[in-house]
């Protein structure tokens, strides 16, 4: 019979929860080699791991337990967070989270994890930084337009904020050149291909291949929406 193993991993650590005969076992690790074999050493043999693919810290771990030839699932953490909620799930503790892991991988069998490629990680890597410059300029402009109807006289602050904003957007156009020239590099076909959908840019695209890479990890169309969230 197959044990599904939720982690719930940070920076350091990685939180493991599953349940034999309905009843819960957890026990922390450190996010490190060693961690991983002490999980691997203490789990049952039938197991099957699951984790969500939040940052960069759960590569180190999915890379370990795919080299074993193991079974092992990233999820998109926003599947994880709809099965929290339809099951009413509120209070949130890394403990309860690597056993709602276990709970959604035991109800959702998810399919196995299939390492990208490095140009598809160093995408991945990209996105991330462009990601949060976008909320930087966003959160910027908000201030900026605070600051404007204050009634006070903020024209440094203004001057400030207007000139971190153009030289983070510098920043972020430089990066998303780069992310193209990578994608285009790398995965030409699949870039061509869904630049072909209308209303699709090149941005939303390198996006998307970015995620996917060249899709062969997925093996039906509703897997593939299902990693999205959709």
């Amino acid at each position: 019979m197959v044990t599904w193993i939720g982690l719930d991993i940070s920076k350091d650590t990685i939180d493991v929860g599953f349940f034999q005969d309905d009843i819960p076992t957890h026990f922390k690790i450190k996010n490190s080699l060693k961690g991983f074999q002490n999980l691997v050493k203490n789990c049952p043999p039938d197991s099957k791991f699951v984790m969500e693919a939040t940052g960069v810290y759960y590569l180190k771990c999915a890379r370990y337990l795919d080299s074993l030839g193991v079974f092992v699932s990233v999820e998109n953490p926003l599947k994880i967070k709809r099965f929290s909620e339809m099951s009413l799930r509120r209070t949130k503790t890394d403990k309860k989270d690597a056993l709602l892991i276990a709970r959604y991988a035991e109800n959702s069998r998810p399919h196995c994890w299939r390492q990208p490629s490095e140009e598809q990680l160093k995408s991945q890597e990209i996105q991330s930084v462009i990601q949060q410059y976008t909320s930087i300029i966003l959160r910027m402009k908000n201030e900026i337009h605070a600051f404007s109807n204050s009634g006070l006289d903020n024209k440094l602050i203004i001057k400030s904020l207007t000139k971190t904003i153009a030289e983070v957007t510098k920043s972020k156009v430089k990066l998303e050149k780069e992310l193209y020239r990578l994608i285009q590099a790398s995965f030409p076909e699949e870039l061509r291909l869904i630049t072909s959908i209308p209303a699709i840019g090149i941005n939303t695209a390198c996006l998307i291949i970015g995620k996917i890479g060249d899709g062969s990890s997925f093996e039906r169309s509703g897997q593939l929406a299902s990693y999205f969230g959709i």
